[in-house]
């Protein structure tokens, strides 16, 4: 918290989505794919 954030680690934006583990947040937004799901409904992000 509080230093500039590097390319390694998501620059210029990183999501953090609330009720996450760390290791699901994303770094690289390569697409938003918004729906009327519920979010209860749908699996987590793929680990790659």
């Amino acid at each position: 918290a509080g230093r500039p954030l590097g390319r390694g680690h998501g620059f210029p934006l990183r999501l953090v989505a609330p009720d996450r583990r760390g290791f699901e947040w994303v770094k690289w937004v390569t697409r938003v794919h918004v729906n009327t799901t519920s979010a209860l409904l749908q699996p987590p992000l793929p680990l790659q």
